[in-house]
């Protein structure tokens, strides 16, 4: 084949050309490319560091988050629609899913600096997402 479609990413902790070949037929074990990565030295401290974070938070942002979208749904509906609305005109009806995906993630991050979580700079972000939907959907996967 001269070009690659339906592109999927993988990671395990064991090769899939060391399965069971009854469980992958000879024709896709040819189109396996396996790439051996390395854990960096101090990765284990690492993740230690970030799992004890995770833990000393959890739940914390996620309640807060509903709390304000409960308290302020009309903001909300009016975040959503405002964002459909603006990436939808720079596209037709076939990118209506990137159109959607965009708009939910954007309301989020406006919700999330709304109610004090963190900040994002969505102006960067923005003219990021409009040139990958106006993108072939070829050339953006």
């Amino acid at each position: 084949a001269r070009e690659w479609q339906t592109l999927t990413l993988i990671t395990t902790n064991r090769p899939l050309l060391e399965q069971d070949t009854t469980k992958i037929t000879e024709a896709e074990r040819f189109r396996i490319l396996e790439l051996p990565v390395a854990m960096p030295p101090n990765m284990m401290e690492v993740g230690k560091q970030i799992g004890d974070i995770m833990e000393a938070n959890y739940g914390l942002a996620g309640k807060k988050f509903i709390r304000w979208v409960i308290d302020n749904k009309d903001y909300v509906q009016q975040v959503l629609d405002f964002y459909f609305d603006e990436f939808k005109q720079h596209v037709d009806d076939s990118k209506r899913f990137w159109v959607s995906c965009g708009a939910i993630a954007f309301a989020a991050a406006t919700i999330t600096a709304k109610a004090n979580l963190f900040h994002v700079q969505l102006d960067p972000l923005h003219k990021w997402f409009v040139d990958v939907i106006k993108k072939d959907r070829k050339s953006v996967v």
